[in-house]
């Protein structure tokens, strides 16, 4: 199996899933039909485990077709895996250890699923620092949950910490994003900030007090706002809906600053705390509006409009005039309105030399269904010439 033929790859997998889905449909007949003695419960369990990793891997292997997203995709096929066997042991291990087992198999997913967003945005412009940041803390996250749930150490530090350490993955990505792409330097203001609140955190969970409460809730709160201004700075809007971004950002900034006042204060003036919680519910619905918008606004010319084109627009390479020619029946001809030339254009869809599968928008640097190499700039059909 290669690893860069997304064929190959996807054919594996395929075997793999047929043979767990058999493996799953003997495993709940013999859940049935065996004794009570023999905990038909981990069967079942295994069964189902089993169908929901098929699940996840099939759609993991959307991900092999594109040279972008591979890595993305095996990362996300490894990761499936391994939650796979830690199910499996908190189901069968022989040490009857299933107290431990299962909050490590459970914890996993909550980790995981984070870094391979932050690994999965890594290859973006200016990403790559604020992944990295991300993954680490990801991993010291779950290191964190690991001690707490195997060493059993009295209170709950560990637990503390791991979860504050996995907060802040959050927050110091979202201050990191578009490092190295642009000029706001006024991210860093949210990195020292989420730096220091996750210090103090640290130390009022080791010294069991709480001295540093306002200052702690004070710092996570600005932290989160720049980092949530700069994630907003990043996505590309059109002019008209600039103000959005900015009335995001205000409400944002007006929730943010009215909670704290009333956390530090301890003031129970209810008129306030609902200004607050107004103001947050608005940052919120303008920040899902904006993740809409940019869904939405994609410029993706599906495959039905390719093949239904109506016309043509270019530029004459003698005269440069833009001008727009009617095609029909995939091609175009007609002439020039400026120097008079005469255009015969061509429509071809690109397709695969092996199995004639149809390449449209593809990009990857195989066939998705032969696996055979595509070359990235295919040779054009040598011109007849000018008489």
């Amino acid at each position: 199996m290669r690893l860069d033929d997304p064929a190959s790859l996807r054919r594996t997998m395929l075997r793999l899933m047929l043979g767990a889905l058999a493996a799953t449909g003997a495993l709940a007949v013999i859940a049935v039909l065996a004794p009570r003695g023999m905990e038909p419960y981990r069967m079942i369990g295994t069964a189902v485990a089993t169908a929901v990793g098929s699940a996840l891997l099939a759609r993991s292997c959307r991900l092999l077709d594109s040279e972008k997203t591979r890595r993305a995709g095996l990362l996300e096929m490894l990761l499936i895996f391994v939650q796979f066997i830690l199910v499996f042991l908190a189901l069968w291990d022989p040490s009857q250890s299933q107290e431990s087992m299962a909050p490590t198999a459970l914890l996993f997913p909550v980790v995981a699923v984070p870094a391979l967003v932050f690994f999965h945005f890594r290859s973006r412009p200016g990403g790559r620092l604020a992944a990295d940041v991300g993954i680490a803390l990801c991993a010291a996250a779950y290191a964190w949950f690991l001690a707490a749930i195997w060493t059993n150490f009295p209170g709950d530090s560990y637990w503390i910490t791991g979860w504050l350490t996995l907060c802040t993955a959050f927050v110091a990505a979202a201050n990191l994003g578009g490092f190295g792409t642009d000029q706001r330097h006024w991210r860093w203001i949210g990195v020292a900030a989420a730096v220091a609140a996750f210090a103090l955190g640290l130390y009022d969970v080791r010294n069991n007090f709480n001295q540093t409460d306002n200052l702690f809730v004070a710092l996570a709160t600005l932290a989160i706002l720049v980092g949530h201004a700069n994630l907003l700075s990043l996505c590309n809007l059109k002019p008209a809906y600039a103000w959005l971004r900015w009335a995001t950002i205000v409400c944002a900034w007006i929730g943010g600053s009215i909670f704290d006042y009333a956390i530090i204060t301890r003031t129970d003036f209810d008129q306030l705390v609902r200004g607050g919680m107004a103001a947050a519910i608005c940052a919120s619905c303008g920040t899902i509006a904006i993740a809409l918008l940019l869904t939405f606004n994609r410029k993706v010319l599906p495959v039905r409009e390719v093949l239904d084109l109506s016309e043509l627009t270019l530029i004459c390479p003698i005269c440069r005039k833009k001008q727009t020619i009617a095609v029909s029946e995939s091609s175009a001809t007609a002439v020039c309105d400026g120097c008079g030339i005469n255009f015969a254009i061509q429509l071809r869809l690109p397709r695969c030399p092996k199995c004639d599968y149809s390449l449209l928008m593809l990009k990857s640097d195989r066939c998705p269904e032969c696996g055979t190499p595509i070359a990235a700039n295919p040779a054009p059909i040598a011109p007849s010439g000018i008489p």
